[in-house]
């Protein structure tokens, strides 16, 4: 009882800070920049904030649901609204309130519309998925096989040079190297994967002293593992989200045994990192010296471009409106990231690229949320049924996973949705055409890993 108050009265504390404060601190004097718009924006804030409390009060960890609201309340709410109290953007261009009406809009539709889905999710039953059974043979298996697309990976893509070189000198580097995106995915993704199984194969044994043979085994593979993943995905080269995937997939699974950990503290946790950390890890990006460049929230998170998902969906929509619908080009395009232009010759580039080039960016590869991409094809039309299939799978996902946990079974959602909630941010934030690769690698070994681990004899069976 007095946990379930403690829960409440830190679920409301967090409405009243991202509700009241959040939005009133980023508010000036100048009145006169209120409008409809920005009531639209207040809006996004408060239903995110409102959808957070739930799942934060709920007594089952709803991960993609969380990480996907974060998102909403950051990148489509409480920044758009910074911004056009402030009327100032990373990147160049004159936006006008219509620009902004429709923008929001856009992210109320998609919003109901993964509601929708959730819904539709939540009321079919049953679900049958046979369950893991996590071996010391098999988890070998898979390391070794991770270990070696890890040398595969450090090889195709360049070697030292790259792999330990500034983000600058890597996009560089790597901008004329054809499937250099899988190339690195390879690098980075089954390493981090079989990281995973491996604190899920040691977490959930009943007993984990380290004496024990097997157990010392998976201490030193995780040691290992963890060492391996620092090499691939070492902050000098990698892109700061996929970082945070990394941190946040381990910290779900790790606190999975610990009750004490509500998801109200999962939300906070998330916020802060997203809020405070994040803008200022920026330090090794262009230089190997590290450098701290202290600036204020408006300038690290209001008008950065790491925050630019706004005002790109709004691009998106400026290049519909002078080169129309792709008609189902950018997802297709993205979907098949890897075939090859050279025997694709209209393949389309990503959506951020087209936009940052409708807008005459110098620079162009930039980001493209998820509300733009599912946008830019057919509109409306398409941004409502997409986002209700992203619901509905959500909601399939997460509800087996929440089933697994209170019934102590491991099963793939054990640890496809804790990784997937943690990579959610980046490919929300998009493009597509640059996240998709890291997922489609996270599936495939998730699978060679499940198939690896799978039980033949048993099948658990949910019925709501």
């Amino acid at each position: 009882m007095q946990s379930s108050y403690y829960n409440f009265y830190l679920s409301l504390l967090i409405f009243i800070v991202l509700v009241f404060l959040g939005p009133i601190a980023l508010i000036e004097a100048d009145i006169s920049r209120f409008s409809n718009s920005l009531l639209l924006f207040y809006l996004i804030i408060v239903y995110s904030a409102f959808r957070l409390v739930t799942i934060g009060l709920s007594i089952n960890r709803r991960l993609i649901e969380m990480t996907f609201y974060i998102f909403t309340y950051v990148f489509m709410g409480l920044v758009p609204y910074g911004q056009i109290v402030s009327h100032s953007f990373y990147w160049p261009g004159s936006y006008t309130d219509n620009n902004f009406f429709l923008a929001g809009l856009t992210i109320i539709v998609g919003l109901i519309s993964f509601e929708i889905g959730l819904k539709m999710g939540n009321k079919i039953n049953p679900i049958e998925v046979r369950p893991l059974k996590l071996t010391l043979g098999s988890i070998q298996i898979m390391i070794i096989i991770s270990l070696l697309l890890f040398v595969v990976g450090f090889v195709a893509i360049g070697g030292a040079s790259v792999v330990f070189g500034t983000r600058g000198e890597v996009s560089g580097a790597l901008g004329s190297i054809s499937g250099s995106a899988i190339g690195t995915a390879i690098l980075r993704v089954p390493v981090f994967v079989t990281l995973i199984f491996c604190l899920v194969y040691f977490i959930n044994k009943e007993n984990r002293h380290p004496l024990i043979k097997s157990n010392l085994f998976t201490i030193v593979s995780i040691f290992v593992l963890l060492v391996v993943n620092m090499i691939a995905s070492n902050p000098l080269s990698t892109p700061r989200f996929w970082l945070g995937s990394i941190f946040f997939a381990i910290f779900f699974i790790i606190s999975s045994k610990h009750k004490q950990h509500t998801v109200s503290h999962f939300i906070i946790i998330t916020l802060g990192i997203l809020l405070l950390v994040f803008p200022y890890s920026d330090v090794f990006r262009y230089d190997n010296e590290f450098k701290v460049n202290i600036q204020g929230f408006h300038e690290k998170v209001i008008i950065s471009g790491d925050f630019d998902a706004f005002q790109q969906l709004m691009n998106i929509q400026k290049h519909t409106d002078i080169n129309g619908f792709s008609y189902g080009e950018q997802i297709i395009s993205s979907a098949l990231f890897w075939v090859p232009r050279s025997i694709w010759d209209g393949k389309s580039q990503g959506t951020g690229m087209l936009a940052a080039e409708s807008v005459m960016y110098d620079y162009t590869n930039l980001s493209a949320p998820i509300f733009g991409e599912f946008f830019i094809d057919f509109g409306f039309i398409g941004l409502i049924p997409l986002f209700i299939c992203y619901g509905y799978l959500t909601a399939r996902m997460q509800n087996l996973y929440i089933y697994c946990v209170l019934n102590k079974q491991i099963t793939v959602a054990s640890v496809i949705v804790p990784i997937f909630a943690a990579y959610q941010i980046f490919l929300l934030r998009g493009q597509l055409m640059s996240t998709l690769p890291f997922l489609f690698v996270i599936a495939i070994f998730s699978i060679v890993g499940v198939k690896l681990t799978t039980s033949k004899k048993n099948r658990i069976v949910w019925s709501k």
